[in-house]
């Protein structure tokens, strides 16, 4: 009788035909749900990063139709972020640039040129092998990187986007360091940014595989102002409470901040 009532309410406010589509989605929203929540508990069940990944990878968990790494990752996305990287590999004069986590090169093949040297990483193994029967040339290889733990190869430029947001603080400090014992001028991350200024922005800690948005300005971080601040996600960040921007940092930036993580 209650859910009656309910869809009775939203009639009178909605309408027929909005209720009548609302009485057909709410099976499949539960159903969706309940195979999310399968998905994540399968995920979480292992016991590293390498088969969280590679589940969330073969599961297409982030769910989108245009590239499993997911919406940020779709061409919408991306748009001011592409046009502001061209503008950064020419100002920097950038030769040689590291992806990683490269995903599976969507977005980014669009801008690199025969000028570019690219190298795409990733802890998935599928992907990687896919990536280089798809795409290698003689400036685009791809290579399985944990890197949080591998050795990172060396690069004018290292591009991280979107891979902190899913690590928890113990593996984000496994990078910086693991960063520092690289050779690599600067590092471009992904950092969000409250739109409602008057609310204070916590970072969380978490699982790794898992999802939260990062400030990198923010305890435990405390970062300071990047040298440039690119705009991101173009469409996802008007459906949300945050802004997603790409910050570069040197590497004297980033070697100053570790000593105190």
């Amino acid at each position: 009788m209650f859910i009656l009532n309910r869809y009775y309410k939203f009639y009178k406010n909605n309408g027929l035909i909005k209720t009548i589509t609302k009485i057909i989605s709410s099976p499949l929203r539960y159903f969706e749900k309940k195979l999310y929540k399968k998905k994540k508990n399968l995920i979480f069940s292992k016991d590293n990063k390498e088969e969280k990944f590679d589940l969330i990878y073969k599961q297409n968990f982030w769910s989108s139709m245009e590239s499993v790494s997911g919406i940020g990752s779709e061409l919408k996305n991306t748009v001011n972020l592409r046009k502001e990287l061209v503008e950064i590999f020419q100002y920097y004069r950038f030769e040689n640039v590291l992806d990683a986590p490269c995903g599976d090169f969507n977005w980014i093949k669009t801008i690199i040129n025969d000028e570019i040297k690219y190298l795409g990483g990733d802890i998935v193994s599928d992907l990687i092998e896919k990536n280089k029967n798809k795409y290698k040339t003689d400036n685009i290889n791809f290579v399985k990187l944990d890197i949080t733990r591998d050795k990172i190869p060396d690069s004018n430029l290292m591009i991280c986007r979107d891979c902190l947001i899913h690590l928890s603080f113990k593996s984000i400090k496994s990078f910086f360091r693991n960063f520092l014992r690289s050779n690599i001028d600067y590092l471009l991350l992904t950092s969000y940014e409250l739109k409602d200024n008057k609310k204070e922005f916590i970072n969380l800690d978490i699982l790794d595989g898992d999802f939260r948005e990062i400030n990198l300005s923010k305890k435990p971080f405390n970062f300071p102002e990047p040298i440039k601040k690119i705009k991101d996600k173009d469409v996802e960040s008007t459906h949300s409470g945050f802004y997603c921007y790409m910050n570069l940092y040197s590497r004297n930036q980033i070697s100053n901040i570790i000593k105190e993580l």
